[in-house]
């Protein structure tokens, strides 16, 4: 398993379960923050897993069971300067027993510090044919050249969300007819964060 996650080319259907497990904690970690610094902390984090051929679950749960060693998720998320550790360490230790091949949508925002984005982020990068759309900052700004009251911060309703979601997916189609919603989130991502 390669423990580094290239955020410019997230989108892989088939991942080995190791794959699908790293993404995931990567998708956990990202939000609000710099995507390439995620990948490489997180790369370094699971650095002793690749070594023993264990997966992320099964490593984070080997840690969890060394309070003492490590003084567990937390103090794991800790000593490598994780940040965000209550959240972190809540929706690590609320994944671990998830199956993220068959998982709904509802099953990823019950783990506590997991929100919409997120959930949606990992279904859509894992999934053909999802028909979600993540409304991160890039979307939203993309979305404001033709709905000028579209939001600028991501609903924090469900309601709203969905609302804008449903506005973003329509426009996304007629824009991006010949993509995937992932390959579409991809490509407006780059072209909004000036990395096309």
């Amino acid at each position: 398993m390669n423990v580094v996650i290239d955020p410019k080319q997230v989108t892989k259907y088939n991942r080995t379960q190791g794959e699908l497990e790293l993404f995931w904690l990567f998708c956990i970690m990202v939000a609000g923050k710099n995507s390439d610094t995620v990948s490489k902390k997180l790369a370094t984090m699971m650095k002793p897993a690749e070594c023993s051929n264990m997966t992320p679950f099964e490593y984070l749960r080997w840690i969890d069971g060394r309070e003492k060693e490590f003084g567990g998720i937390e103090g794991w998320l800790r000593h490598h300067k994780a940040g965000q550790y209550n959240r972190l360490c809540k929706a690590f230790k609320g994944s671990l027993t998830l199956n993220l091949r068959k998982c709904l949508l509802s099953d990823l925002l019950d783990i506590p510090g997991v929100g919409q984005k997120t959930a949606r982020f990992f279904l859509l990068h894992t999934r053909k044919s999802t028909p979600y759309v993540i409304l991160d900052t890039h979307i939203l700004r993309w979305l404001r050249q033709w709905e000028k009251t579209a939001p600028k911060v991501t609903p924090q309703s469900a309601g709203q969300y969905e609302l804008w979601s449903r506005i973003a997916y329509d426009y996304i189609e007629h824009y991006y007819p010949d993509k995937t919603m992932a390959e579409a989130d991809l490509t407006i991502w780059k072209e909004m964060s000036g990395r096309a």
